[in-house]
């Protein structure tokens, strides 16, 4: 070209240019143009151009050229470089990312970089550097990388977005018990439980739709051979820099060790260490489950609480490693037993619950019960003993939604209690009368902490009888319940409440302490019947109690009274249910100076051997074995044998019940020192009966009473001084009365008063009249239609007459037969006994209308 030479370029040269440029640019150079739809955006593109490296990595270059880019190149369309492309053509000016090729049969990753250049409206520059020069760039970095993915301890894995693992290190691999080699290309869902596959697979797709998304859980992967690990699985999207989803990365940790520890733990929260069953927190919870599911379907669903009977009989005796393997024992024949789809659980100590769900019936429950009775019908064996046990069980039913775990168990321990109740070795059915039954019972506890406090409790004294000099030796303090709403109770309606649930040490240290107050406010008031003696009851509860031993000597000294005179009484069983202790605790007591009786004598199975080591002064047989005195020659055979070993040992008997006069004589005849019972007296308050306050040995009430021994007949006692108020009333003889009861067609209600001092007697519903006479005229008739009364007068006048009550045969509809008695030498006394010839009851003077009698009762 000559200077001065206008050049001019053609597009036509300018294309040719670049060509050439292109041509030998050393990166693969693809030129697309846009392929728009109706609207005109660009979807897809159609190749126009290859240079020289691109055309290398084509199998057919010419055939490339016309091709729509994404049926050319779908890895192009899966790693998002298509839709950069598309970006740049619908408005962007240029785009930078990652291209990842991927050879389908190993799925190895060949990373490249990409450039995106819109070049005109439809045209597009799609760069890609040269693939070896990544390659070799990548080869130092992916090494690294390598290094750090092989070494790491938990498993990780490079999953793209189709959920196939592209890369996996060792330590996946031996989670998922797998060779390595196996694991590129695999689903990675299917390294996990059928269970769990779809959670995953799932996720991974959440993943790429929610960019704030994450997924970490606990899974379990299935090895082959059918066994699994447990594992903590987290995912994660990476993403390139414009935000386009490129591939997960799942993070696997192996929690097996931790999940085993776990669960074990979760298994002895939930289960009974000894029996491996079900505790009480799992049994309220499938009970409860088992409602949810009765209010959806009909049915009934049943609850066995089941005891074993005299269980610390085995335990206390064979001792505590038999305990445990009777339990584990009776566990196993309860899962025997019972249903395949029943629930049995230990409830705590001896007790056992099943849950019996979808029963067609009540009675189905039953019918469990009585298998269950019938597996327990054969032996137990431990170390060469060989023993059989009972069950009590109580039945509980649901038959519609609405009740709740906690009734259902509730209700079914009443009724085992029912069964204890009644006898053991039964089952019994739940009922509204047991409920009530146990809010009784509840209400009665709540009462009796309250009864010490509130001054509610109360002595009464019944008296030991010496059979030899007829007087009173001893009493025997029992306390009574003043309850506020049901009157005085008995020992038998709170003593075993008070025993379960541990009032019985401040009830009896009340007892303690009361009595020796009394004991001593007699003593002091008496001066000659200071050797009179207590006896007080202890509870098993007591003999526990570590300050039992304190209790006692401090009631001692705060009442001042002589230790000797005070007699603590333990039954026989409570000290064979463990007779190291209560050795230990008696000898302790012992020190003190007490005397101390075993209560119940030939009831409790104990060894001759335990009763020779402890420190006892005094044998009480029980009043079973005496009621058959004469009647039944086992009792009287176990009587005589007592009162042997009594006198054998050193000891002094003492027989308790005694009601008849028979039985009395058997026992003087027996040579049996002491004795207490009815027959001599009913247990009465200390300020109760007027002779108590006035004398409370009351001997000669008795006096009369016992007849002389064989060998040492005894001679009446002297005639009490005339006038003398303090032994008035012992002229009295409750035993000719009761001849006197005992023959006649109807029982009547006697009193007898002696120098204006009234003594109850008989039997009725009546309240004695205080008048004092002086003769039988005028004062009797006063009395005409009352309920029938005897006076005797012992004035000096008229010491031996007979006195009468107003009315004649028919008249005031009374009728009455004299009988003479003699009660001493030289005293003649006549007894009056009224008998009707129809019940009366209580009247005014004037009242002679008749009416039913009650039934009459003794005195509490």
């Amino acid at each position: 070209m000559t200077p001065g030479a206008t050049a001019v370029t053609t597009e036509a040269d300018e294309c040719a240019m670049l060509r050439a440029v292109l041509a030998r640019f050393p990166d693969a150079v693809t030129v697309s143009a846009a392929v728009r739809d109706a609207d005109g955006r660009a979807r897809d593109m159609r190749v126009i151009y290859l240079n020289d490296s691109a055309r290398e990595g084509q199998p057919a270059p010419e055939a490339a050229i016309g091709a729509l880019c994404s049926e050319l190149w779908p890895q192009m369309v899966l790693n998002g470089a298509f839709a950069a492309c598309l970006r740049v053509l619908n408005g962007g000016s240029s785009e930078f990312g990652e291209f990842w090729w991927t050879e389908s049969a190993t799925y190895r990753p060949l990373g490249n970089e990409y450039r995106a250049v819109r070049v005109g409206a439809d045209l597009v520059l799609w760069v890609l550097r040269d693939s070896a020069d990544m390659a070799r760039r990548m080869d130092a970095e992916q090494a690294r990388f390598r290094a750090a993915f092989d070494a790491a301890p938990a498993g990780v894995a490079l999953i793209d977005l189709g959920g196939r693992i592209v890369l996996a290190n060792e330590s996946l691999a031996a989670m998922a018990g797998r060779e390595r080699e196996a694991l590129p290309g695999r689903v990675f869902a299917s390294l996990v439980t059928p269970s769990d596959a779809g959670d995953v697979a799932e996720a991974i797709a959440a993943l790429i739709r929610d960019v704030d998304l994450t997924y970490d859980r606990e899974l379990r992967l299935e090895r082959p051979g059918g066994t699994e690990a447990w594992a903590r699985v987290s995912l994660a999207l990476v993403r390139q820099a414009d935000g386009v989803p490129s591939y997960c990365v799942a993070h696997v940790l192996d929690v097996t060790p931790q999940k085993a520890l776990e669960n074990a733990l979760s298994h002895q929260a939930l289960h009974d260490r000894l029996t491996g069953l079900p505790n009480r927190a799992l049994l309220y919870d499938r009970l409860g489950q088992a409602l949810v599911r009765l209010a959806r379907h009909l049915g009934v669903v049943g609850l066995l609480f089941i005891d074993i009977d005299q269980f610390k009989v085995v335990n206390d005796g064979l001792g505590h490693a038999a305990g445990d393997a009777l339990l584990v024992a009776a566990a196993e024949r309860l899962k025997h037993a019972t249903r395949l789809g029943d629930a049995v659980t230990r409830f705590g100590g001896d007790e056992f619950v099943v849950i019996c769900d979808e029963l067609r019936s009540e009675a189905d429950a039953m019918l469990v019960a009585t298998r269950v009775q019938e597996a327990f019908r054969a032996p137990f064996e431990w170390d060469e003993h060989s023993f059989t046990i009972t069950l009590s069980m109580g039945i509980a039913t649901a038959t519609t939604g609405g009740v709740d775990a906690q009734s259902l168990v509730r209700d079914a321990n009443v009724a085992m209690y029912r069964a204890k109740e009644e006898g053991r070795n039964r089952c019994v059915y739940f009922s509204d009368s047991l409920r009530a039954k146990a809010v009784e019972r509840m209400q009665t506890v709540m009462a009796l902490r309250e009864a010490v406090a509130r001054d509610e409790l109360r002595l009464h004294y019944q008296p030991i009888v010496d059979l030899v000099t007829g007087k009173i030796v001893g009493v025997e303090a029992l306390v009574r319940w003043q309850h506020p709403e049901r009157g005085l109770l008995s020992p038998d309606a709170f003593i075993p409440i008070a025993e379960e649930t541990g009032l019985i040490v401040p009830i009896g240290t009340w007892v303690l302490q009361e009595a020796c107050r009394q004991s001593q406010r007699w003593h002091d008031r008496f001066p000659a019947y200071a050797s009179l003696r207590m006896s007080i009851n202890l509870s098993a509860g007591q003999i526990i109690h570590p300050g039992l031993v304190g209790l006692v000597a401090e009631a001692l000294a705060v009442s001042s009274l002589d230790s000797s005179t005070v007699v603590l009484e333990v039954t026989e069983s409570v000290l064979m249910a463990d007779p190291e202790k209560a050795g230990r605790v008696l000898r302790l007591l012992k020190a003190l100076g007490l005397r101390l009786s075993v209560d119940d004598f030939g009831t409790g199975y104990s060894s001759l051997t335990y009763l020779k080591r402890f420190p006892i002064d005094i044998l009480k047989v029980d009043r079973s074995f005496v009621a058959g005195l004469g009647e039944d020659s086992e009792d009287s055979a176990i009587v005589a044998a007592t009162v042997g070993l009594a006198g054998a040992l050193g000891l002094q008997a003492v027989a308790e019940g005694v009601e008849t006069e028979d039985q009395m004589a058997r026992l003087v005849d027996l040579g049996c020192p002491n004795a207490q019972g009815y027959f001599f007296s009913w247990p009465m308050p200390a300020d109760g009966d007027r002779r108590a306050s006035r004398d409370p040995s009351w001997d000669t009430h008795w006096s009369a009473q016992v007849p002389p021994t064989r060998s040492a007949p005894v001679p009446p006692p002297p005639p009490p001084p005339p006038g003398d108020p303090a032994v008035a009333g012992g002229d009295c003889q409750p035993r000719s009365i009761r001849r006197i009861i005992r023959a006649a067609p109807m029982k009547p209600s006697l009193c007898l008063v002696v120098a204006s001092l009234p003594l109850w007697i008989g039997c009725g519903d009546f309240t004695p009249v205080e008048t004092p006479l002086v003769d039988g005229g005028a004062g009797s008739a006063a009395l005409n239609g009352c309920t029938p009364e005897m006076f005797v007068d012992r004035s000096a006048a008229s010491a031996s007459r007979t006195v009468g009550f107003g009315g004649e045969n028919g008249s005031g509809g009374l009728s009455y037969a004299p009988k003479c008695l003699t009660i001493a030498a030289g005293q003649d006394v006549t007894w009056v006994g009224a008998f009707s010839a129809h019940p009366l009851t209580r009247g005014v003077p004037g009242d002679t209308n008749g009416g039913p009698a009650a039934t009459p009762s003794p005195p509490p």
